[in-house]
């Protein structure tokens, strides 16, 4: 089974789940369409992408209730790089 053949049956199973589709490539929406009609896919993401830009993605699809409880308790820290030693 590959990704599209899994979205389709997710959707059978729970229409309303959220897709995201991530991709390095630039597929426009339309094309997206013609070359999967059945497949239906909530947000586009093109690579490279940023945490920051998931976060906004994924939160503009949930509901407002769910999104102050999440944004309550998330906080974000900048990450530090790793140092490497021989």
């Amino acid at each position: 089974m590959n990704g599209f053949e899994f979205i389709k049956k997710v959707k059978e199973v729970k229409p309303t789940v959220k897709v995201f589709f991530m991709t390095a490539f630039e597929i426009p929406d339309i094309e997206f369409s013609n070359l999967f009609p059945s497949v239906i896919v909530d947000e586009f993401i093109q690579k490279p992408v940023s945490i920051a830009k998931v976060e906004r993605l994924i939160l503009a699809h949930i509901p407002k209730k769910v999104h102050d409880k999440v944004k309550s308790r998330h906080v974000v820290k900048p990450s530090k790089p790793y140092a490497i030693t021989r």
